[in-house]
């Protein structure tokens, strides 16, 4: 399932109210966001909000907000807010399970880690190990 967010703030500029929203999607972006600060910009260009503007400098100061996750994101938004560093690491983890279980598929014939949880573990440790 992919990993989305809609993201989304609210504010008013030269007597009108504004609300910029889009759908991100965290598998796309995951590689290029170090960090959450970079989602209002992402935001502002979805928006056609030019950078140069003062209606861009409000969005930058505004809250964002979360809501519609899907995916593994889901479980990283609880009330509005966006748990970004926990979803950087379950999905990193999630993405080492799988290349371990790739691994124990090729090498072992053990097509699932639900059954040998404590090779999972054991990979997992072994790996962690040089970290």
């Amino acid at each position: 399932m992919k990993n989305t967010v809609e993201v989304y703030t609210e504010f008013d500029y030269q007597g009108a109210s504004f609300k910029p929203t889009m759908t991100l999607d965290l598998d796309v972006y995951i590689k290029s966001l170090e960090d959450i600060s970079a989602i209002p910009v992402l935001l502002a260009k979805a928006n056609r909000i030019d950078s140069y503007s003062y209606q861009y400098e409000i969005l930058l100061d505004s809250p964002l907000y979360y809501s519609n996750a899907t995916g593994l994101a889901a479980e990283f938004v609880v009330d509005a807010e966006f748990d970004f560093a926990g979803f950087l690491a379950a999905n990193s983890e999630g993405n080492l399970v799988s290349q371990l279980q790739k691994i124990a598929q090729q090498e072992l014939g053990i097509a699932d880690f639900s059954e040998h949880a404590s090779l999972k573990q054991a990979l997992l440790r072994a790996y962690h190990l040089d970290r």
